[in-house]
């Protein structure tokens, strides 16, 4: 949460220091998810099947930056650089509802 609010100060942000900051507390937040969502992934799959689930996750994280790099230059470049941070906030929020629902699977029966 204290991320994505940092993020969206960002384009009202005027000064080196003052967007580094922002930039910071971002990072940090972001290393945060990403350990998180690795450990609930691990957790799904012990209880479905590790390989795949894993795979899946690692497929899914290397894919989204580099689509999201490739997106980020083309709308920076259309439409400016205000645009990028209000598309991934929309993102953002759009994928939560995906992933919650996908912790939330029932687990898979042995045979």
């Amino acid at each position: 949460m204290i991320p994505g609010i940092a993020l969206l100060t960002l384009p009202i942000t005027d000064g080196f220091t003052a967007s580094m900051a922002v930039v910071g507390v971002t990072a940090l937040g972001s290393y945060a998810a990403t350990a998180g969502l690795s450990t609930a992934a691990v957790v799904a799959g012990r209880r479905r099947a590790i390989g795949r689930v894993m795979g899946g996750f690692h497929s899914v994280a290397s894919f989204g930056m580099i689509a999201v790099s490739l997106a980020a230059g083309l709308i920076y470049d259309t439409v400016g650089i205000q645009a990028m941070f209000i598309g991934a906030r929309f993102v953002t929020l759009g994928l939560l509802p995906v992933v919650w629902s996908l912790l939330r699977l029932p687990p898979k029966q042995p045979l």
